[in-house]
């Protein structure tokens, strides 16, 4: 008896696994691949500033802010001058990257100054930056490599399914 051009079951359920599986993979390492190589944009995090001379952690601005920090007062509990959404001016304060709070790498800022009424510890702010998140790949072939795992995965996908009709059909 002729089985060419047959499909058996064991094909289909072998077929629909893999898939199945190869999906359920792939789809992180898209996901993976957007934190890895892209920019992420923080635009009126709120953010509770610090007693003066402390550093903590600028959460809004992940690993290392890539642009200028911008910080505006959000509430004004004193009425001073300045008030609410005031810019705070960066003599007031220092970005660093160091080992943050979590034990990765992190935004860091100092305050030097916060002793204008409305720039008060414990006083909400809004922060707003681009950065890079955690995890982020600085350097740019690695970043290009990262790319290429996608592809790679959907390659593999269907080469495993032309392999299985091959097997099934043409021999």
């Amino acid at each position: 008896m002729n089985k060419k051009g047959q499909v058996t079951v064991a094909l289909l359920l072998t077929l629909f696994i893999g898939v199945v599986v190869a999906l359920a993979i792939i789809t992180p390492i898209f996901q993976n691949q957007g934190t890895l190589t892209d920019l992420g944009n923080s635009s009126n995090v709120s953010y509770t500033m610090p007693t003066n001379g402390t550093t903590s952690d600028l959460t809004a601005c992940g690993q290392l802010n890539t642009s200028a920090v911008v910080i505006y007062n959000y509430t004004n509990n004193t009425g001073d001058v300045g008030g609410a959404n005031a810019k705070i001016g960066d003599g007031n304060y220092t970005i660093t990257q160091a080992i943050g709070s979590t034990g990765y790498i992190a935004t860091r800022i100092y305050w030097d100054t916060l002793a204008v009424g409305y720039m008060k510890a414990g006083y909400k702010a809004n922060v707003s930056c681009i950065y890079e998140p955690t995890g982020y790949l600085h350097d740019s072939s690695s970043r290009n490599i990262t790319e290429l795992w996608g592809i790679m995965a959907v390659l593999a996908l269907v080469a495993f399914v032309l392999a299985g009709v091959k097997y099934e059909w043409f021999d």
